[in-house]
């Protein structure tokens, strides 16, 4: 069932929003079996592909709360993301300085 909203949001009004309750269980299966998809690390742009919508449709749906299981498998994936990183990272799996800046850059660390 698609989700298309013509009545506001948390109090807004705008393009309606095409939310169907497959995308939460497509983010969750992604979640654990990233690497079937072709991903060494779950990230945000592979989610994105795998559900055939833009970033900025995932971070909209995730701000509009348009959906608990959708919201809490997106903010676990950034989780994965930086154990990920650190595991790869130390263990030289991952490049260095790539691993470095996504985690500088998305999980808050500094040098």
């Amino acid at each position: 069932m698609s989700r298309q909203l013509s009545e506001p949001i948390n109090g807004r009004v705008g393009r309606p929003i095409s939310f169907e309750r497959k995308h939460a269980a497509i983010a969750k299966d992604y979640l654990k079996n990233h690497e079937k998809y072709g991903d060494k690390c779950p990230s945000v742009a592979g989610l994105a592909c795998r559900l055939d919508k833009s970033k900025n449709t995932l971070y909209e749906w995730v701000k509009n709360k348009v959906d608990q299981d959708f919201t809490d498998a997106f903010n676990k994936l950034s989780t994965r993301q930086e154990r990920a990183l650190l595991n790869n990272g130390l263990d030289g799996s991952f490049n260095s300085t790539i691993t470095k800046l996504a985690l500088v850059t998305n999980h808050g660390y500094s040098e």
